[in-house]
């Protein structure tokens, strides 16, 4: 569900992507943010799926790293308003 929703947000960002309103809101950092929580969401097929070496890998790599690109945009985007 979360999937869907993250997906038909950058759809919309996209379809949507010259208003000032889209560009105003800093469009590659949101595009980046949309991606870490798309790659968030996507944490739980590992944790889901049959133990092997790449799912155990995925597991303990995926979530830092898109919590790092959430987080990292959000932070520049504070930094460029402040």
């Amino acid at each position: 569900m979360g999937m869907i929703a993250t997906f038909f947000t950058m759809v919309v960002f996209i379809r949507h992507n010259n208003t000032p309103v889209v560009k105003a809101s800093t469009r590659e950092l949101s595009y980046v943010i949309l991606v870490g929580m798309y790659l968030c969401h996507g944490c739980t097929f590992p944790l889901l799926a049959k133990p092997t070496q790449t799912s155990c890998f995925l597991t303990r790599v995926m979530p830092a790293f898109s919590f790092a690109m959430m987080y990292a945009s959000l932070v520049t985007k504070t930094n460029r308003i402040a």
